[in-house]
């Protein structure tokens, strides 16, 4: 078994970066074994993200009258920012080919 083949690629993107190494092994004069692993690293930005949140410190339930189940003013807050959302992955496949 002897490697007959290696290639190294790098992309460097806005997105983010990528890369991946291949090999090939010659089996028999027949077979050859493929071979693929990669590394994504992807950091995604979300601009302008609005976020609301409601707040009460009471529960209102239709039809139950209790001074439990009164509610006080509600309140919201709103914040709006741009959000980046690191995804990674690693890709590896194997492989056999056949000449024919």
């Amino acid at each position: 078994m002897r490697l007959t083949g290696l290639g190294v690629r790098w992309e460097d993107g806005s997105g983010g970066d990528f890369i991946f190494i291949c090999s090939s092994y010659q089996l028999t004069g027949r077979f050859r074994l493929f071979g693929n692993i990669g590394f994504c690293d992807l950091k995604p930005t979300f601009k302008n993200t609005t976020v609301m949140v409601f707040e009460a410190d009471g529960l209102v339930v239709p039809g139950i009258y209790s001074l439990n189940n009164s509610i006080s003013a509600v309140s919201a807050n709103s914040h709006t920012f741009n959000y980046i959302q690191p995804m990674n992955s690693i890709d590896l496949s194997v492989g056999i080919g056949m000449r024919l």
